[in-house]
């Protein structure tokens, strides 16, 4: 528990630097949140390859990398929407075409379809759906829209860990994250609550570029934790077929990267 503070009382400050600021065009956002999709790839690539599996993290990366750089030059206006979902679709059949192509030529076929589909699916998660936080932080230069999400899917799962924590007794066994319990999903619901009171009062004392209710915030706060919830699934599953407790430990109390991010991964979109 200490160490998990300590390292979130640090990354507090740095993501706030990120998300508040828009240094020379949101460019410094961007190679944030690329630097993140590119850890969490590798953190992948790590837990498969022990595995046996094989997961494709030079084809992810550059991919990954060219996608997100799409999403930016769309939020600067270098190109329209129509050109954008081209780049997007070019994208994604260059990287099924090199993933068939190695995977062909191997001589193994045992395990292809889970070696393309988890590189598959991280793709989709780091470089489709992750960068559109790129576009929402286009939308208001003061970090807003970019804090909305990841403050409620963030106090979501702070919900679930300390109602779990605290109160767990009723455990889902059946899931892919055997310790999550009843009072730790009413936990993720108490704190969705309580943080779209914070936000709606945020947006009334501060003038936010955004006119919602408190029911409105109450929806989107509730539609981020399920969303949210289903994203830790979704990785607690991955995480059980490699047998790996965290995705790494590189965030000391944390797990990895991959930990942190799983439920914003399915939420911002």
């Amino acid at each position: 528990m200490r160490d998990r503070i300590l390292v979130a009382l640090l990354l507090i400050p740095i993501g706030a630097f990120f998300i508040f600021t828009s240094f020379f065009n949101n460019f410094l956002f961007f190679l944030a949140l690329l630097t993140v999709a590119i850890v969490i790839n590798y953190e992948v690539h790590t837990m498969l390859e022990t595995r046996g599996f094989h997961f494709y993290l030079w084809v992810n990366s550059i991919t990954v990398t060219l996608s997100t750089l799409s999403y930016y030059l769309f939020s600067l206006g270098v190109y329209d929407i129509g050109y954008f979902y081209i780049l997007q679709i070019m994208l994604l059949s260059l990287f099924l075409l090199i993933i068939f192509i190695i995977e062909s030529s191997q001589g193994k076929f045992d395990s292809s379809i889970a070696n393309i589909g988890v590189s598959l699916l991280l793709f989709l998660l780091t470089g489709v759906f992750f960068p559109f936080l790129i576009l929402l932080k286009a939308q208001a230069s003061n970090g807003w829209f970019v804090f909305l999400p990841l403050f409620f899917t963030w106090m979501a799962d702070a919900g679930g860990f300390f109602g779990g924590k605290l109160f767990g007794k009723n455990k889902l066994s059946s899931l892919s994250s055997p310790n999550k319990t009843i009072e730790g999903y009413i936990g993720v619901f108490v704190f969705s609550i309580l943080s779209s009171v914070l936000c709606f009062g945020i947006q009334y004392w501060f003038r936010m570029p955004t006119n919602f209710s408190l029911i409105q915030f109450i929806l989107l706060a509730l539609a981020m934790a399920l969303t949210g919830s289903i994203g830790d699934l979704a990785e607690s599953t991955i995480k059980r077929w490699s047998k790996a407790k965290d995705s790494s430990n590189l965030l000391r109390g944390h797990g990895g990267f991959f930990d942190r991010f799983d439920s914003v991964l399915f939420s911002v979109p």
